[in-house]
């Protein structure tokens, strides 16, 4: 599926780039196909149902999987 490769290369670039990722929010089927990564980096994940994660996200249809990062601060001069 067009999406689960999407997360999966978000995910990884997510590490790569030094993102602090806080917490994984996942459904069931997901976390199955991509425990692998997950595990590597010993992010704590919490299964959440369809509903749940409808609740979480403000997406009209969202994916199976939600993170949860840690924005970094930059200042003005950094973005322009």
């Amino acid at each position: 599926m067009v999406r689960d490769r999407i997360a999966r290369k978000t995910l990884t670039a997510t590490f790569s780039m030094g993102v602090d990722l806080q917490q994984v929010f996942a459904m069931t089927g997901w976390l199955e196909s991509h425990r692998d990564v997950l595990e590597s980096c010993g992010i704590p994940v919490t299964v959440i149902t369809e509903a749940e994660l409808r609740k979480m996200s403000s997406l009209v249809t969202p994916g199976q999987v939600l993170a949860l990062v840690t924005m970094p601060h930059e200042s003005m001069e950094a973005v322009t």
